[in-house]
């Protein structure tokens, strides 16, 4: 059997051979996170695709498209043409693109030709069989749009997540589907299922891959003004300054003498006012920043609370909220409310989180913190006590801290499983 594979593959690579359209890069195992989808296309570029969605999508009776986007995001980073993101594979010609549209890389080699073709990566099998289902249509801009509203009010009406039943039911439903809303985990957890074809209890990945379709759903609300996608905002002003780095927050808290704990949070000056969440629940609301002209971390969002019940492993986050009230920032983490040795995880900035030990015993003078059975190795900026690390993977991890003696013995030792967004 050996024998015959070995030959299979020779046979496999000499047919490459002189393919201009093979990439080696593109393997089966590529996840659509390790794509650059933030750089295909630039802020301006993002928001005529954006209105070209809002546009198409309230023409077919959506009055918000804003879920659409999000999708088209996490898929394409909203490129349509292959000339726009050259790391995919090349699909059909399209004459809108002058050249190929994009096709999806994730699914092998780009000579299958087995990737999801534009803007929404349709895919029905090879590309042949993706334009027999929906049409060459979606070879152009306003094609794939419109067949994706389609594809999507098909998706609702026979997902088992949502009760809906027909197209103004459907649309009613994606009307809803705003953060801070309960539609909104909800679409995001149809859209793992079933637009990626990741369902939950079944799929490794399944919150590897709903942070990724959180992450953009988010996006596609925080890259414009309000009213946006209801068409309320001057066209004037659609483009708005936006920097990826500024949709993360750095939250931060330390217990005090007196039991209680101290909270602040590192925010971008367009976040006016935070709320701090524990596992769920609010337990400080509409708290200012303390100097509008300093971005110390002393000055920022104070706010101190005394927890009735100590427990590890509680879920905290920090959202930020603009001078409109809009949620337009993000930061979580992982606190343990004990008077002993906790152990904590928190965001710094995007996909970046710090990791180590609060009040551990005085003979601890070093970390360790492994994820997943990796050991992470520091980057710049943290403390002896402490790991931080950029994470090129999303989701929910296992994570192992060790603290060690001047010896090098190991003293203390805790395991958490956190998601990381």
């Amino acid at each position: 059997m050996q024998q015959v594979n070995t030959v299979v593959m020779l046979f496999l690579l000499l047919m490459c051979v002189g393919c201009g359209e093979v990439d080696e890069i593109f393997t089966e195992e590529m996840n659509e996170s390790d794509l650059d989808l933030t750089k295909a296309l630039n802020d301006s570029e993002k928001i005529s695709r954006m209105r070209l969605i809002r546009e198409r999508s309230t023409r077919a009776g959506l009055r918000n498209g804003a879920p659409l986007a999000g999708i088209a995001l996490a898929e394409t980073g909203l490129a349509h043409c292959w000339s726009e993101a050259t790391w995919t594979c090349q699909g059909p010609y399209s004459s809108e693109c002058g050249g190929p549209v994009v096709a999806g890389a994730g699914d092998g080699p780009c000579w299958w030709r087995e990737g999801g073709l534009g803007m929404f990566q349709f895919d029905a099998g090879v590309f042949e069989d993706t334009l027999q289902r929906e049409g060459h249509e979606i070879l152009s801009l306003a094609g794939n749009v419109d067949r994706s509203v389609e594809f999507v009010v098909r998706m609702l009406i026979s997902s088992p997540h949502v009760n809906v039943s027909d197209r103004n039911s459907a649309f009613r439903w994606l009307e809803q589907v705003r953060p801070g809303t309960a539609a909104f985990d909800t679409w995001i957890k149809m859209v793992t299922h079933h637009y990626n074809g990741c369902e939950p209890g079944y799929c490794s990945i399944y919150w590897d891959r709903f942070s990724h379709y959180k992450k953009f759903a988010l996006e596609a609300f925080d890259r414009v003004p309000a009213g946006f996608w209801t068409q309320e905002t001057p066209e004037s002003q659609d483009v708005t300054e936006y920097s990826d780095d500024d949709a993360a927050l750095e939250i931060w808290w330390h217990r005090d003498a007196d039991g209680r704990y101290s909270f602040k949070s590192i925010a971008p000056q367009r976040v006016t006012e935070v709320r701090y969440l524990v596992d769920g629940y609010v337990i400080g609301d509409g708290v200012p920043r303390d100097d509008p002209s300093t971005s110390s971390v002393e000055r920022n969002f104070p706010f101190r609370y005394r927890f009735d019940v100590e427990r590890p492993q509680r879920q905290v986050a920090v959202e930020g909220y603009n001078a409109r009230g809009e949620l337009i920032a993000l930061g979580v983490g992982l606190m343990d409310v004990v008077s002993g040795t906790g152990v904590y995880i928190r965001q710094i900035n995007e996909s970046v989180y710090q990791v180590g030990f609060e009040r551990p015993p005085s003979s601890v003078v070093s970390v360790s913190v492994s994820v997943d059975g990796y050991e992470l190795t520091p980057s710049d900026g943290g403390s002896e006590l402490a790991v931080r690390s950029h994470f090129n993977r999303l989701g929910r991890r296992h994570f192992v801290l060790q603290g060690f003696d001047a010896s090098g013995t190991a003293i203390v030792r805790s395991e958490r499983y956190f998601e990381l967004e």
